[in-house]
């Protein structure tokens, strides 16, 4: 049962509706529902009553916000206890991530951490999502960010930070350019330009297009989006990029386009479960499910 379905409910519950909860808690509506709903699921009740426009607690909402109040009291102790701790005995920790922190906010939350505990000496390496998985089995890092895509049914546990969706990046002249929204079988007589064979997006962006009945022509593979959006501006062909990519890098001579095919990623933090985390590792763990 994780801690932030919790922290979700008390906020709802607070502020009498799920819009309002989600502006306390700077993310969406749907995000709250979500978390909220599986917290319902996980208990087997109903928490709230939606039948009018303020909701209002059930019987059953109304232990569980006495109980949740207790639990997030506990949460907070132990997070104080444990920065104590670090603090005086300082710590090790070691962090994986795939090549796109800045975009998602992993070099943010990175170096705020570090900030707030100087004394952990903490190390980050950066890695393809499959290579992440590896390593984190092997005991290299203690955790890593990555897509949960690629996460195996059982063996691991994460905290969800940041949903993102393909889009098309088309050639500032093309003549989907303009369009509030395409389908991705528009452009199945395009040349792509995509990332690697092998990494996620690859796969990803392949996938899509089979099933919306067409092969993609891939005219080039490479590392870095980057690149391919250099090439794209030059008219070499079309891509499909994260939405996230285009609103950080802000690439010159291309419009990013959506898809009417809804094709979605999660970027999360992403530990073993049956490892025993480190005292440094743990508080690393509850600071970014303390403040996602």
């Amino acid at each position: 049962m994780r801690l932030e379905r919790f922290k979700y409910f008390l906020a709802v519950a607070d502020a009498g509706s799920f819009s309002a909860a989600a502006e306390r808690l700077y993310t969406t509506q749907s995000a709250v529902s979500k978390q909220v709903i599986a917290l319902e699921k996980e208990l087997g009740a109903e928490l709230f009553d939606r039948t009018h426009r303020r909701i209002t607690l059930t019987q059953a909402g109304q232990i569980v916000r006495s109980h949740a109040r207790t639990i997030a009291g506990q949460c907070d102790e132990l997070m104080a206890e444990l920065q104590a701790s670090q603090r005086e005995s300082g710590g090790k920790l070691s962090v994986a991530s795939i090549p796109v922190m800045g975009q998602y906010g992993i070099t943010d939350l990175i170096g705020q951490f570090q900030q707030k505990h100087p004394g952990i000496s903490m190390s980050v390496g950066e890695l393809e999502g499959s290579e992440i998985l590896a390593a984190l089995e092997q005991g290299r890092y203690d955790m890593g960010f990555m897509r949960i895509e690629q996460l195996p049914d059982t063996g691991f546990e994460y905290i969800p930070l940041v949903d993102d969706v393909l889009v098309a990046l088309l050639p500032g002249a093309h003549p989907l350019a303009d369009e509030e929204q395409i389908s991705l079988g528009q452009l199945q007589k395009e040349p792509f330009l995509l990332l690697n064979e092998g990494t996620l997006l690859h796969r990803m962006c392949a996938d899509a297009c089979e099933r919306c009945g067409f092969v993609p022509q891939v005219a080039y593979t490479g590392t870095r989006n980057e690149n391919i959006s250099e090439l794209v501006a030059m008219g070499m062909g079309v891509s499909l990029v994260m939405k996230r990519f285009c609103l950080y890098y802000r690439p010159a001579g291309v419009r990013w386009v959506p898809l009417r095919e809804q094709i979605g990623s999660t970027i999360a933090l992403v530990r073993p479960q049956k490892r025993h985390p480190s005292a440094a590792a743990q508080l690393f763990w509850s600071c970014i499910e303390e403040n996602k």
